[in-house]
């Protein structure tokens, strides 16, 4: 890939990434699996289209790909876990908070961090959208589940 592809592929990522995490903070509905999970899979199937080949050289890019999804879904675990969820207005609705902003960070510098150390190289365009896309669909998983065991409780005011 010519340097300017490059370039322009990386700030489209960029700007993917930002608008996930700007979107994870706003008050947003519960959606049920099938609706909530489904943005997180087109991410992740796009990701794994758009891999280079070269992203997939070998066992040790490929135990750091499968790393970077496994660290997607620890990190939508715990932010499905730790997101407000109440009852309102017949729908359940959650919000990110200054706790879902951490995870985000600290998964995104572990995901860059274990990418240098085991490949030499920051994660390519399609981990990164598998790792945000993975970890999406866990998110919305565990909030589907918490939507649909939890008693129905009006918020406070």
């Amino acid at each position: 890939m010519d340097p300017r592809t490059a370039l322009l592929v990386a700030a489209l990522v960029v700007l993917v990434v930002v608008r996930v995490v700007r979107r994870q903070l706003a008050v947003s509905t519960v959606e049920p699996l099938r609706e909530g999970a489904r943005p997180g899979v087109v991410l992740a199937v796009v990701g794994v289209a758009v891999l280079p080949h070269a992203a997939l050289d070998g066992t040790t890019a490929e135990a750091a790909l499968a790393l970077g999804a496994v660290l997607g879904v620890l990190a939508g675990v715990a932010r499905g876990a730790l997101a407000p969820l109440w009852h309102e207005a017949g729908a359940w609705w959650t919000r990110g908070t200054g706790a879902t902003l951490a995870v985000w960070a600290a998964v995104i510098a572990v995901r860059v961090a274990t990418g240098l150390l085991v490949t030499h190289r920051p994660p390519a365009a399609g981990e990164v959208l598998l790792f945000v896309g993975t970890s999406l669909a866990a998110q919305a998983a565990v909030l589907a589940r918490r939507a649909s065991a939890a008693p129905l409780v009006a918020a406070a005011a």
